[in-house]
C-alpha cells in the first residue's frame, strides 16, 4: 500500500491520471513506495516551477526510492542501470505517453 505522497491530485484527469495509476502500480510491483515524505504528483496548472507547465502531469523523484525508475539520472546513480526505467517507459508508452525530464528533481507526463 502507498501512502498518502502517492495521492493523484484531484485536477489530474485523463491521460494524466492513467500515467500515475501506471506509475503507482509499477512502484507498488517493485517495491519503490518510501518517498521520505514528498509528495510524488503534482498538477501542471498549479505547478510553479519552469518546466512541465504544460504537461499532463508533474512527477516529483528527488528523493524517493522510486527515483531508480522514474528518471535516467536516478536509475544510473542508484542501480548502474536502466532496466526499471526502460520497463517503465515501455508501459506508460502502452497507454500513449510519455515521460520527459525537467530536472533532476522532477519529470514531466506528455501524450505521444
Amino acid at each position: 500500500m502507498l501512502n498518502d505522497d502517492w495521492d493523484i491530485p484531484v485536477g489530474v484527469v485523463g491521460k494524466g491520471r492513467e500515467a500515475a495509476e501506471v506509475i503507482r502500480a509499477f512502484v507498488l510491483e517493485h517495491e519503490l513506495g518510501f518517498t521520505g515524505g514528498c509528495r510524488v504528483f503534482a498538477d501542471p496548472a498549479q505547478w510553479d516551477e519552469g518546466y512541465g507547465l504544460k504537461s499532463l502531469l508533474v512527477v516529483v523523484h528527488e528523493g524517493t526510492a522510486a527515483d531508480v525508475c522514474l528518471n535516467m539520472d536516478g536509475a544510473w546513480e542508484r542501480s548502474s542501470s536502466y532496466d526499471l526505467f526502460e520497463e517503465l517507459m515501455e508501459r506508460l508508452r502502452g497507454v500513449g505517453v510519455y515521460m520527459e525530464q525537467c530536472t533532476r528533481c522532477y519529470s514531466a507526463v506528455y501524450e505521444i
